[in-house]
């Protein structure tokens, strides 16, 4: 499905699950390299940047923000830019809310007549990317909020609730990380390559673009470290608990099974007449347990 949307001069072109159609048609109208058809038609596994004569080709991954996941829903979306200086192309192929309201601003900045949105591709490039950086901001942030509920939970006393939390909460964490582990370089490069093509003027937004990319990244990373402590941290509360509860079963036990020795005892010492090799079979078994537990629960601290 192809939109196309324009804002003064600039032409912005976005299509999901492109055909062999739509991208040829794309092809012809800009007089794009063959090679570009191919990649646009076909995901790509790591990101990359290649430059051309009049525009730039891109790739990048990001994670999806949609916390309710299904068959459908991937855990990351991949979007191929091509950067000119008259238009910005992009496809993807499942619906991504960062662009939809990417295509609001631009209907609103060309409804109120707003010059805010730059003069080439390279603007709008930047501008979707933020909006894109944006939501990921508000999504990271919940991250701590989880944190921070997660470590009132474990000091109240539910360590072994925040196990699956956890574990839920570490997956997220690293399926953002893995989806922009490889961006910054991406970025880096684009930027060394942008200005022959766009311009200086671009130079400054695109600079911003990485720092924006590093601070999502920082803040993965310390929400990261914060989770392993508490990792940490729970599972040595639950090895406390366990213990405890371990140190309780064998005082019970330590009780209970010489009661259960003693009645086999006064059994064997009835039987002594009739059966004396049995009842000393028996007595010398109840011995035997009784050491057994008591250096088990010697080494075992349970006692």
């Amino acid at each position: 499905m192809q939109k196309v949307h324009t804002y003064n001069n600039l032409t912005w072109i976005d299509i999901m699950n492109p055909t062999r159609e739509e991208v040829m048609n794309i092809m012809a109208q800009y007089h794009l390299a063959p090679y570009i058809a191919e990649e646009l038609l076909t995901p790509s596994p790591r990101p990359k940047v290649d430059v051309f004569e009049d525009c730039l080709f891109l790739v990048l991954h990001f994670p999806s923000t949609n916390d309710s996941k299904t068959t459908e829903t991937p855990d990351e979306h991949e979007i191929d830019f091509i950067i000119g200086q008259e238009a910005l192309i992009t496809t993807h192929y499942h619906p991504i809310e960062s662009i939809i309201e990417f295509e609001k601003m631009i209907e609103y900045s060309s409804i109120m007549d707003r010059d805010n949105l730059g003069t080439n591709g390279g603007f709008l490039f930047t501008h979707l990317v933020r909006t894109i950086y944006k939501n990921l901001d508000a999504t990271i942030a919940t991250f701590n909020n989880q944190l921070r509920n997660i470590e009132t939970k474990i000091f109240s006393g539910e360590e072994q609730a925040m196990v699956s939390d956890l574990s839920s909460l570490n997956r997220r964490i690293l399926d953002y990380r893995r989806s922009l582990r490889f961006q910054g370089i991406t970025l880096a490069e684009l930027e060394r390559h942008a200005t022959p093509i766009l311009g200086r003027e671009c130079e400054y937004l695109f600079n911003r673009l990485g720092a924006h990319y590093r601070e999502l990244m920082n803040t993965l990373d310390s929400d990261k470290q914060l989770l392993e402590d508490l990792q940490k941290t729970n599972d040595m509360l639950l090895t406390t608990r366990t213990n405890n509860i371990m140190r309780i079963v064998g005082i019970l036990a330590f009780i209970l099974i010489p009661l259960s020795i003693g009645v086999d005892i006064i059994v064997a010492f009835e039987m002594m007449e009739r059966y004396p090799m049995n009842a000393i079979i028996v007595l010398l078994s109840s011995i035997v347990v009784i050491l057994i537990m008591i250096a088990l629960f010697t080494k075992k601290r349970w006692l």
